[in-house]
């Protein structure tokens, strides 16, 4: 029976981001949103380009995120995708400083990619082909949306990008109650990777009165959406000169707290309120902010308090050789390890390719301080608007995109289900390679030959040190060794066929050849009656001798002495 086709529902003024849109047809039991656009279309943005090393995936979602989907629907039940399974990403190894590279700043993403082939991978159910991560981006051009992108890519099919939250709140995700993960470490490794980058970005971010700011931590937190209130609190809107973004009206309020602690008499700061739409930045001192205000209002403000923690100047520590990032730290609470995974596909043929993006609802936690440094060290090349899409300050404007929006599952370090997830365990078969186990887990298949050989011997490590890193992963890639079996199969074809073509022209035509050998000369001797002999002589080039009458003996009558020329028999 053909399945029921997805309800549609139309609404003249809707203006959602992709994100809102998202949100809501998870929340919703409608099936699909078409929405209609109430303002003239702009130039055409079409097609997007990633910049030179670069992904379009990235490139494309920052431009459509923020802006309004064309088409918003669910998938029918046979089209979920099944619980996600990442072979390595827990593995500490795989994380080190040192076995990865700093590409540059792409457009609005900083960029690192693996020296050589990385075994993290990405599978979903019990497919046998696995996408390979081939690169590891941060974001931070819109500090609402900041977060860590894993880019996964082969299989012929559309990339699948991993993206974590980052945030400078400890408190639980907003909206699913996940933790806030803590202590990852990503500041840390991304120095290691770009030191000049970093030692330059840390400079920027230290501002005129360091002697306070150096020692002083802030806990901030969200409040809620309106302008801040509480009893006491006193409003001051920032004007001279205005703040352009919220980490920048979150700077303001840090360094009133800096003056305050080295002057009393300078006003403090216990909170801020910072409105997107109106570019308009409000702190507040006096007592601390508790609540808000007007949170139906329209001027889109959002309120975020802050309480300044003053710590004692740590002892100076060498620095490490390299860093760790601590990805495994996603997958030590209990709960269920879940994310949105939007399809994303151009309402406009041909814009960008297509590419799935999983949203994880587990954020990093980044402290205020190194958050600073990493917005730094990020910062969007404002030169070049082609990347600025998603930012109406900028008067930047986006592709139209279609979306398809499901709840996934992804399994833990050990590669088991938890919680809620536990449900899909058993609904398809383990992916080749790997094996369930009785407690649920998923165990890779390898004897203990292999993994003696795979711990003592790599050949895409061997490789890279004659050919390159990237040679090396192209020749060692599983999607590359079909086609070489292929090419090769081919080639021994083909040498069979030519081989067995010269040996029938070879032994038709050349070896039954007669074979001719070089004398000097020729000497016949003839017989006759009583006693005579007749001896002929041949001489060398074929020319006939005199004949010469002998006498000869019996013994010897059938002597004779053979010297002819080249071509004689």
């Amino acid at each position: 029976m053909a399945p029921a086709p997805r309800r549609q529902h139309r609404h003249p003024r809707a203006v959602l981001s992709v994100g809102a849109a998202a949100s809501m047809l998870l929340r919703s039991s409608s099936a699909s949103v078409a929405l209609v656009p109430t303002s003239p279309p702009a130039a055409d943005p079409c097609p997007l380009e990633a910049p030179d090393g670069g992904y379009t995936s990235f490139v494309a979602w920052t431009a459509t995120f923020n802006a309004q989907p064309h088409h918003v629907a669910s998938p029918f039940k046979r089209d979920l995708v099944p619980p996600i399974l990442m072979p390595e990403i827990c593995s500490a190894d795989q994380w080190s400083s040192q076995s990865w590279a700093y590409l540059g700043m792409r457009g609005s993403d900083w960029l690192a990619t693996p020296m050589t082939a990385s075994p993290v991978q990405f599978i979903r159910g019990g497919e046998a082909c696995s996408q390979k991560l081939t690169a590891v981006g941060v974001f931070t051009a819109i500090e609402a949306h900041a977060s860590l992108r894993l880019h996964f890519e082969g299989c012929d099919r559309p990339s699948s990008v991993l993206a974590l939250r980052l945030t400078n709140d400890t408190r639980p995700s907003t909206g699913t109650g996940e933790p806030t993960v803590m202590g990852v470490g990503l500041l840390d490794w991304m120095c290691h990777l770009s030191p000049k980058e970093c030692q330059a970005a840390k400079a920027a971010a230290v501002k005129a009165d360091t002697s306070a700011v150096n020692n002083l931590e802030l806990a901030k937190g969200k409040v809620g959406v309106g302008r801040c209130t509480g009893y006491g609190v006193e409003p001051h809107p920032v004007i001279d000169p205005a703040p352009t973004t919220a980490s920048g009206c979150a700077s303001e309020c840090q360094q009133r707290i800096a003056r305050n602690l080295a002057d009393p008499s300078q006003g403090s700061c216990r909170g801020y309120a910072w409105s997107e739409h109106l570019l308009s930045c409000i702190v507040y001192d006096g007592w601390p902010v508790t609540g808000t205000d007007d949170s139906w209002s329209t001027d889109g403000y959002f309120c975020d308090n802050m309480t300044a923690v003053t710590l004692e100047t740590p002892t100076p520590q060498p620095a490490a050789t390299q860093s760790l990032l601590g990805l495994a730290k996603i997958f030590d609470n209990p709960r269920a390890i879940t994310a949105r995974r939007i399809q994303v596909s151009p309402f406009k043929v041909g814009c960008f390719s297509n590419f799935d993006w999983y949203m994880i609802d587990r954020w990093i936690n980044v402290p205020s301080h190194d958050f600073a440094v990493l917005a730094e060290m990020t910062r969007t090349n404002q030169t070049d608007e082609k990347y600025l899409f998603s930012h109406p300050s900028h008067g930047g404007h986006a592709p139209r995109s279609n979306l398809i929006v499901e709840r996934a599952c992804l399994r833990d370090c050990s590669g088991a289900l938890r919680a809620e997830c536990k449900a899909q365990e058993g609904m398809q078969a383990p992916p080749p390679g790997f094996a369930a186990s009785p407690d649920g887990r998923l165990v890779a298949q390898e004897s203990a030959q292999a993994t003696g050989e795979s711990s003592a011997f790599n050949m895409t490590t061997l490789l890279a040190g004659i050919v390159g890193g990237t040679a090396a992963e192209r020749f060692t890639d599983q999607e590359f060794l079909p086609w070489a079996a292929a090419a090769a199969a081919l080639t021994s074809t083909l040498g069979f066929v030519l081989t067995l073509l010269l040996s029938t022209v070879y032994h038709k035509y050349l070896a039954t050849r007669p074979t001719y050998h070089q004398v000097e000369e020729v000497k016949l001797i003839y017989e006759g009656e009583e006693e005579e002999t007749l001896v002929a002589n041949m001489a060398t080039g074929g020319v006939m001798a005199t004949w010469q009458p002998s006498k000869c003996n019996a013994s010897s009558s059938m002597f004779s002495s053979i010297r002819a020329p080249f071509g004689t028999r």
